[in-house]
């Protein structure tokens, strides 16, 4: 399952002191949507504290996994194997 959703921004301008032209580049956005039981997606953060908020009912056995699998919030794989055990 993808759970990623990369977006590229058009671009963005910065200007540096010595070029007086400014310089583009792609700022590259990443965004995060959890399918809930209720068939609807949410954007979350990579965060405990938004991720366990959309699993409020089965927060405290999320934790105990987490903690007995060793995973952390803020990468995704580890999310991507809390949610395929969730659900």
């Amino acid at each position: 399952m993808n759970y990623l959703k990369t977006l590229k921004v058009p671009y963005v301008q910065t200007n540096s002191y010595n070029n007086a032209s400014p310089s583009k580049k792609y700022a590259i956005s990443k965004w995060f949507y959890i399918l809930t039981n209720a068939n609807k997606y949410v954007s979350v953060k990579l965060k405990k504290k938004a991720i366990l908020n959309v699993f409020s009912d089965q927060e405290t056995a999320l934790k105990k996994y987490v903690k007995a699998k060793k995973l952390s919030f803020k990468e995704e794989n580890d999310v991507a194997e809390l949610l395929a055990s969730y659900h």
